[in-house]
């Protein structure tokens, strides 16, 4: 005689969190009617919850790094623009007197 052999599956994080809830109380119906969600219905819900979950993380996350950014005074900013503004002009002077001087050097040759 042959004894089949049942095979063990293991459950996956997934399919656990889906069969809690199946079994949950909140997705039976009180009173006349105890029918359960489906499978289907109960992974749409599912990764609507996680999905939830994980946007509300990521802008919790985002809140608590800007919290921590050390932001410019009005005098650093006043200083930084000042600072830009000048290396803008500087360098600007330069490639003009640069394309000057090869244009110079392009009428000679």
């Amino acid at each position: 005689m042959a004894v089949k052999e049942k095979k063990v599956v293991k459950k996956t994080e997934k399919s656990k969190k889906v069969d809690e809830l199946i079994k949950t109380p909140k997705n039976l119906e009180a009173g006349k009617n105890k029918k359960t969600i489906s499978r289907k219905e109960a992974e749409k819900k599912n990764l609507k919850a996680v999905k939830k979950a994980q946007k509300e993380t990521f802008f919790a996350g985002v809140v608590s790094e800007v919290k921590k950014v050390s932001w410019p005074t009005k005098k650093d900013m006043g200083k930084l623009s000042v600072a830009v503004l000048v290396l803008l002009v500087f360098f600007a002077g330069f490639f003009l007197l640069i394309d000057v001087i090869m244009a110079a050097l392009k009428a000679v040759l």
